[in-house]
């Protein structure tokens, strides 16, 4: 197979995994989570651990880069001291893979006691962040 079959066949799987996750969103969801980030009165506060957390920080940046007042928040540092840079009106968003994140779940209280919103993106079934969160979407690329 040549270099130009190869990046077909790769860019159509994507477009295929593409598909699948726009299937799978819930527009309840997905329209309150944008109302939440319209109505947002401080800045937008992402947070992740591992993988997740590099995926976090990068839409932080985005965010960032495009007007939106935002902050990567490492999920273990947060409840090592960080946590003084979530105030009341942010937004926080929590990226994990399988929503069960222990860093993650010990954050939960404190989004509560600073009276933000929050959301919370994983692609597990069975996830305890989601549960404990205003907003949340399940997404699975399989």
């Amino acid at each position: 197979m040549n270099i130009y079959e190869t990046v077909q066949e790769e860019l159509a799987k994507e477009a295929t995994a593409i598909q699948k996750v726009a299937k799978q969103l819930s527009k309840e969801s997905l329209e309150k989570a944008f109302d939440l980030l319209c109505k947002c009165k401080g800045k937008v506060v992402l947070t992740g651990m591992g993988k997740t957390g590099i995926i976090a920080r990068k839409i932080s940046a985005t965010l960032a880069s495009t007007g939106t007042t935002s902050i990567f928040l490492h999920a273990a540092e947060g409840i090592h001291g960080d946590l003084g840079m979530i105030e009341s009106g942010d937004v926080v968003i929590a990226v994990s893979n399988s929503g069960n994140t222990q860093e993650l779940i010990n954050l939960i209280p404190f989004f509560k006691i600073q009276i933000c919103s929050y959301n919370s993106y994983n692609r597990r079934a069975k996830f305890t962040t989601g549960k404990k969160f205003r907003c949340s979407a399940q997404l699975s690329h399989s």
